[in-house]
């Protein structure tokens, strides 16, 4: 006869008030649960084992509150996991047991990350383990402070810890520790130096995980690489590692990850100005089955964001909101991106002090070279004075700090970044600034748009649609030149060098005419012209 299912006994034995039975058996179907990605199902046995366990040995019943703790997290239970943590810690420090402690604060503080309120945590955790280094809860305690600090942008002093931590992991002797702390060491490193070795040392520390079956571990660090892909600028690995990732946590009840997940691939999108996609990732967050306060938050700051590029709202008040969330830690985002989405927003109302405010306060927050760029271009567009900076900076920022706004251009759009490439053509000649007009209209950035078209009219230039009204199919003078080259059977590089502009540039300008004339091969772009000349 078939043994029945533990759950089932669990059960049966709450029902019958046997609270030994339950207190013995639903760890046990937890775990069962659990190695089935059933991270649910666990939590209420978990639950269960706590309610019928309150004659339970104080170290055992703490154990079972950080087991508890930790899935609750995963299915987005914030209150609850902290409340179970806290709990943990008090009946620690009634047994006098300080590494247990550590490992207690050093898991809360990672969940409160980029809480402010998280490093002190840390620090809590790190003083608790009254100098035992060589354990678990030492390796978890450093790593803890590492990742706060690195949230912090204090990358420099993260290092040494997370180094501190795969240290204090191998003298353990303990494998998930080591696993644990070796995807954290990757990822400060990563925040460091983009390097493709770190990159891809953090990537084996996922397949090792995902290798091992701990879908836990593997989980955290795709947030971690997706998190410093978008710093680095690597939206490409963005993209990769949010696609992975999503299914992955989805099918496991691993919800606060997914969550975590959906917000870096709707920023990434955002910086490609994929609006639609971006959208849909962000109204993924609205059925989820526990509600993700944090990245809801972040969720308003990109739909503000793309309401102020739209024109559509765009004040001071909201806007400081977003940053004051972000800045308590009520939004999944490091305070850095709310400043630079809010810098952007504060020059497209007109408010440059704002846009330098936000942009120094930035600098002082990051040593990312790459959020550093982003952040002094916006200082730089607000008219301030850039300070000299020690960090070695991305092509197109340099390119933009030193006045080659074409080069500057030019490696946005081969970035497939329209948008990026023309805030930096805004640094043009009139050309340019008819060029920028039209990447702002193909991504809907009328805003934008409304601020090239003063600054032409200032300087006494009709702006690049004063054709467009005369075309009989509504083409700009630089659409209908390459529609023309289309027509004539050219080829984006033929074309580069008959416009004398880059063939990532030319890409873009054919991607736009042929969706503005409702084609999808440059081969029907001949018939099309005919058509319309016949019409006329």
């Amino acid at each position: 006869m078939p043994r029945p299912p533990v759950a089932r006994l669990v059960h049966h034995a709450a029902a019958a008030g046997l609270s030994d039975a339950v207190w013995a058996l639903a760890p046990v179907a937890a775990a069962e649960a659990e190695a089935v990605a059933a991270t649910r199902a666990a939590v209420q046995l978990l639950r269960l084992a706590l309610a019928h366990g309150g004659d339970a040995p104080a170290a055992e019943r703490a154990a079972l509150l950080d087991r508890l703790a930790l899935r609750l997290y995963n299915i987005q239970a914030m209150d609850e996991s902290e409340a179970a943590l806290r709990e943990a810690i008090a009946l620690k420090q009634a047994l006098g047991d300080g590494p247990g402690q550590a490992a207690s604060l050093a898991q809360l503080a990672m969940q409160r990350t980029p809480d402010p309120a998280a490093l002190a945590l840390a620090e809590e955790a790190e003083a608790a383990l009254d100098g035992q280094l060589d354990t678990p809860a030492a390796a978890l305690a450093f790593s803890a402070r590492a990742i706060t600090l690195a949230n912090a942008g204090r990358s420099a002093e993260a290092l040494a810890l997370g180094r501190q931590a795969v240290r204090s992991a191998e003298a353990s002797g303990d494998a998930d520790s080591r696993l644990r702390a070796g995807s954290i060491a990757a990822s400060v490193a990563l925040s460091v130096a983009a390097t493709d070795e770190a990159f891809d040392a953090l990537q084996r520390c996922i397949s090792e995980a995902m290798a091992a079956g701990r879908a836990d571990r593997a989980a955290v660090p795709m947030v971690n690489l997706a998190s410093l892909a978008l710093h680095h600028g690597e939206l490409a690995r963005v993209l990769a590692v949010t696609g992975q990732g999503i299914a992955y946590c989805a099918d496991r009840d691993l919800d606060m990850v997914h969550a975590h997940l959906l917000v870096r691939r709707a920023l990434a999108l955002g910086e490609l100005a994929r609006w639609a996609t971006m959208l849909q990732a962000l109204d993924a967050l609205s059925t989820m089955p526990s509600e993700p306060t944090r990245q809801l938050a972040s969720a308003a700051m990109l739909r503000a964001r793309l309401d102020a590029l739209r024109g559509v709202a765009n004040d001071a008040p909201t806007w400081q909101a977003h940053v004051e969330t972000a800045q308590q830690g009520r939004s999944d985002l490091v305070p850095v991106c709310a400043l630079i989405l809010a810098a952007e927003a504060a020059w497209l109302r007109g408010d440059m002090g704002t846009v330098a405010a936000c942009a120094q306060q930035g600098l002082a927050q990051t040593e990312s070279p790459w959020l550093q760029g982003q952040l002094r271009q916006w200082w730089r567009r607000a008219g301030g004075a850039l300070p000299p900076t020690a960090l070695p900076l991305a092509a197109p920022h340099q390119a933009a700090e030193i006045g080659q706004w074409r080069s500057a251009a030019d490696a946005w759009l081969a970035r497939d970044s329209p948008l990026e490439a023309a805030w930096a053509l805004l640094d043009g000649d009139e050309p340019a600034l008819r060029e920028a007009w039209q990447l702002f209209s193909s991504v809907g950035a009328d805003a934008a748009v409304a601020v090239v078209r003063q600054r032409l009219q200032q300087a006494g230039v009709r702006g690049p649609y004063g054709h467009a009204r005369s075309d009989p199919l509504g083409l700009t003078r630089r659409e209908r030149q390459i529609a023309q080259l289309l027509a004539e059977g050219l080829s984006n590089p033929q074309i580069a060098e008959r416009l004398h502009r880059s063939e990532c540039t030319v890409a873009h300008h054919v991607s736009a005419l042929l969706a503005k004339l409702g084609l999808r091969q440059r081969s029907q772009v001949a018939a099309r012209l005919q058509q319309a000349a016949d019409a006329a």
